[in-house]
Formats: C-alpha cells, structure tokens, sequence
C-alpha cells in the first residue's frame, strides 16, 4: 500500500513550526525587549478567547433566526468556522501563527481561502427537512402524542 506523500509534509511542518516561533519570539524580543513582547502573546491570546467566543454567540443567534425561517444558513456556519480557526491560531503563542490568525480572520482573504478549499470538498449541500425525503415536497409527518 502507498503511504501519501501528503503525512510527511505535515508531520516536518507539526516539527518545524514551534522551532519557527521560538526563533520569532526570540528575534522580536530583541527588536522591542522581552516585556513588549510578552505582553503582545498575552494580548493574542486574550483577543482569540474574545473572537471565539462572539463568533460562537453569533453563530447560536444566526442558527435561530435561520431554524426559524426554515433553512439554515451554511455559509454563516463556514464564516464562523473561519473566526474559530482564527481564534484558535491566535490562542497559539507566537507571530506567525497570529499571521496566519489575521489572513484567516479578515472577510475578504476569509472568502478567498473558503474559495480555495471548497474545492475540495462536495460541490453542492441541500438541506431537507427532518421527515422528508430530497424529492418529496410534502409536509413532514407529524405524530401526535403526551410529553411526560
């Protein structure tokens, strides 16, 4: 069985990416002394607990309005998924991560990387009600019954 080429790259770049932020971390502690520095770590983490979060308390209030409507809404689900990822990076302690963070939480490079990714995942999701089958246009079957 051939192994991907795909695990190696991931498992050099899981290794090389704390050596990278060490080296950062280090460097920028040397450009603007090791309080500063510390203090924009402490502020990424802080600002990525908050982006993650509102983006949650958002998503719950989108969530309702939409189930409300009757169709939910998957690409307010997509953006949220993006702020968590985003938060997530930022939780991470280090500037390149929080890079990452920033591309990845701005809407428009957000739309871009969604554009990009989306094409390897399925072309098209229809949601169909609970009951119902995807060609039935039917009301869904509603059993009547006590809630004890």
């Amino acid at each position: 069985m051939r192994r991907p080429r795909l695990l190696p790259l991931i498992g050099a770049a899981v290794l090389a990416v704390p050596v990278l932020e060490i080296l950062v971390i280090i460097r920028v502690g040397h450009w603007i002394g090791a309080g500063p520095t510390f203090l924009l770590l402490v502020a990424g983490v802080i600002l990525g607990s908050w982006l993650i979060r509102r983006a949650g308390e958002r998503s719950m209030a989108a969530m309702k309005v939409a189930m409300q409507g009757g169709a939910p809404s998957t690409e307010g689900l997509a953006s949220t998924g993006w702020m968590v990822a985003g938060g997530i990076l930022l939780i991470i302690p280090g500037f390149i991560t929080d890079a990452v963070a920033a591309l990845v939480i701005i809407p428009f490079t957000r739309r871009l990387l969604g554009k990009l990714l989306g094409r390897f995942g399925p072309r098209k999701a229809t949601w169909v009600p609970p009951g119902a089958s995807s060609g039935d246009q039917t009301e869904p079957t509603v059993v009547r019954g006590d809630v004890l």
